[in-house]
């Protein structure tokens, strides 16, 4: 069973580790498209912190190229929502993905 949780940002901050990259299918080696959307995704590696809690780096997938974003630059995932999945193997993770980006100060990508 696969598990669509939001996520309350409201005492989060998010911050680039890197530069945006393509998200890439590990079986075609090609850049993965959102079935939601035909947009191509794009991955962020990203800090994540919040006062008094440890940060973590996450990384989210964004359909459409976050345009503006850097690595070390602030911004806010709109609709972020993380998704439990299993491996192959048996192993259990959760995979983020937003709806889109806000620039912190600045336009929505």
């Amino acid at each position: 069973m696969r598990l669509n949780l939001p996520i309350d940002l409201a005492r989060v901050r998010f911050m680039a580790a890197d530069d945006p990259s393509p998200a890439i299918d590990w079986k075609t080696k090609e850049q993965k498209v959102s079935s939601e959307t035909g947009e191509v995704l794009w991955r962020i590696r990203a800090l994540v912190s919040s006062e008094g809690a440890r940060s973590e780096v996450i990384s989210i997938t964004v359909p459409g190229e976050p345009k503006g974003l850097r690595a070390f630059g602030h911004f806010k995932p709109i609709g972020l929502r993380a998704s439990t999945f299993e491996t192959t193997d048996g192993g259990h993770g959760f995979s983020y993905r937003a709806d889109k980006i806000q620039l912190e100060g600045g336009a929505k990508s």
